[in-house]
């Protein structure tokens, strides 16, 4: 049985990293490494970590790392040993039978990537299903199925081969990782089992913070993404990226934006946002979604919907 290693970073995460690390530990798939990289949690994080590794001697902590989230997530790539690798945010969980899933059906092609449900902040629950199969790696990067952070098992020998890493951005981070990832494969098996739970009532690095740095750092984060694939000689996945992941990332910015902001990204980015919308670029189940956030840019729609239902 070849291995998988699971990559989790965590800072002050208590409320949820219990939950997340059982859904790794029970999973059916048992040739696994947990790899937790606790970033100086002040919490009980630490306790929780020592207390499973005690119970597991696959569970392997690291704490006090010497860089900050999210170069923590490359720590853990460098420590660990698996032939496989997936990501898990440390208030996110998989369903017992995601490892699995993806070892049975890793045969020609380079990653996979599961359905999965999303808890919105208002605790809230949506599911997105796909239809089984394996896809062109193309298909990733127009956003037809989701491949990041918790869905989606990788090729160790490719992040090395490729030299692929995280960014030193806390945002978008992960975009550049999985683009420049599906940007150097072909073909990605994408299952209909929903083995990821996204739990937006434990994030904080969308919803909080200093949003002239979010964007920035977005914008980084895309900027160093075209140098890379530059030169890769992938001048083809730059002109995909650029027509519907940046679009993408730019409308979630504009959804967590307080409105003074939101017109002003609008306007400034307009070349990338009207086609975007236009030509129905927005993935699977997002476009009803990316109108009302772009309208919103323009007409206090939120507002108003707001004051009529009061």
């Amino acid at each position: 049985m070849v291995k998988v290693s699971v990559i989790m970073p965590n800072k002050n995460n208590e409320r949820w990293l219990r939950k997340s690390i059982e859904s790794v530990i029970n999973q059916t798939y048992k040739n696994w490494e947990l790899i937790i990289v606790d970033d100086h949690s002040t919490d009980r994080s630490p306790e929780i970590i020592r207390e499973y590794m005690d119970r597991d001697d696959r569970v392997i902590g690291i704490f006090d790392p010497d860089k900050p989230f999210p170069l923590t997530r490359n720590i853990g790539i460098e420590v660990s040993s698996g032939r496989y690798i997936l990501f898990l945010d440390s208030d996110d969980w998989i369903s017992p039978g995601l490892l699995e899933d993806a070892i049975l059906n890793f045969k020609g092609v380079e990653g996979y990537a599961s359905s999965y449900r999303v808890i919105t902040s208002a605790g809230r629950e949506k599911s997105f299903v796909y239809e089984r199969g394996a896809y062109p790696s193309d298909d990733g990067l127009k956003v037809r199925y989701r491949f990041g952070n918790g869905n989606s098992v990788l090729k160790r020998s490719l992040i090395e081969n490729y030299g692929i890493r995280f960014p030193p951005f806390r945002y978008s981070e992960d975009a550049y990782f999985y683009y420049l990832y599906l940007s150097v494969t072909k073909r990605i098996f994408v299952s209909d089992l929903l083995g990821f739970t996204n739990n937006r009532m434990g994030s904080t690095v969308v919803s909080s913070g200093n949003f002239e740095r979010k964007f920035s750092e977005t914008m980084k984060s895309y900027e160093l993404l075209f140098s890379k694939l530059q030169k890769h000689d992938l001048d083809d996945k730059i002109g995909l990226i650029r027509k519907y992941g940046l679009p993408r990332s730019i409308v979630t910015y504009l959804d967590s934006t307080p409105r003074w902001h939101k017109f002003k990204i609008f306007l400034k980015h307009s070349k990338i946002l009207i086609p975007y919308i236009l030509f129905k670029r927005c993935g699977s189940g997002e476009c009803l979604w990316t109108y009302a956030t772009v309208l919103d840019s323009i007409i206090p729609v939120k507002w108003l919907l707001l004051r009529l239902s009061r």
